[in-house]
């Protein structure tokens, strides 16, 4: 019987993982719009940095980083301070980029993809919080300690997310070349990662 329960919550966390990674959200719209302008690999690279930020946060939530906030709020102000801050700044970085590419200017304007999807997941507080509501209505086991538990879903969320998002980032790349030779595609492309990064830090921030 246990094992039929377990069995049951590891799936449906699973398929509630998969459902959540197609869901319209901040990290998968900026993804898709990310996709529109830059290299398959620097696509791989962001993914790889937000999967990455995924399991510090899954540490987090081991180590009992929920507790500390609920005794210290201020820790998560701070964190959102920082987000929003470096957030902002990746915006108005992006857009000088894509202007500069678009006009076929070479400025020193790079950006290092894994170090972006990195911090825009572990200084998104948000995160943190939904693994830490998310995370223990599918504890599975009596036997396996909770920590390792959370570990076993931490890594099922992250495999879930690797897939959904890789691909969201080939959908994004035929479109891309479908429409290339759209003349209101490639004027609006260019500024679709800066301004859904410019809400995601207004997200973080206010909401």
């Amino acid at each position: 019987m246990d094992l039929i329960v377990t069995d049951f919550k590891l799936v449906s966390f699973f398929i509630s993982c998969i459902a959540l990674a197609f869901s319209p959200g901040p990290d998968n719209l900026f993804l898709f719009s990310l996709s529109l302008n830059e290299k398959k690999k620097h696509c791989f690279l962001f993914l790889f940095g937000l999967i990455s930020g995924c399991l510090v946060h899954t540490f987090a939530l081991i180590i009992g980083l929920n507790l500390i906030i609920d005794k210290v709020p201020l820790v998560l102000d701070f964190i959102k301070i920082i987000g929003f801050v470096y957030l902002i700044f990746l915006s108005i970085k992006l857009l000088f980029k894509n202007i500069d590419n678009k006009e076929g200017l070479k400025k020193n304007q790079k950006i290092n993809f894994y170090k972006t999807g990195f911090l825009m997941n572990v200084l998104n507080p948000k995160v943190f919080l939904f693994f830490s509501i998310f995370f223990p209505n599918f504890i599975f086991s009596n036997e396996i300690s909770f920590n390792l538990q959370i570990l076993i879903l931490g890594l099922i969320f992250i495999i879930s997310t690797f897939v959904v998002f890789s691909i969201i980032i080939f959908i994004s790349k035929y479109i891309s070349m479908y429409l290339e030779s759209n003349y209101l595609f490639t004027s609006i492309k260019s500024y679709l990662s800066p301004v859904i990064l410019f809400l995601i830090a207004l997200l973080i921030l206010f909401v």
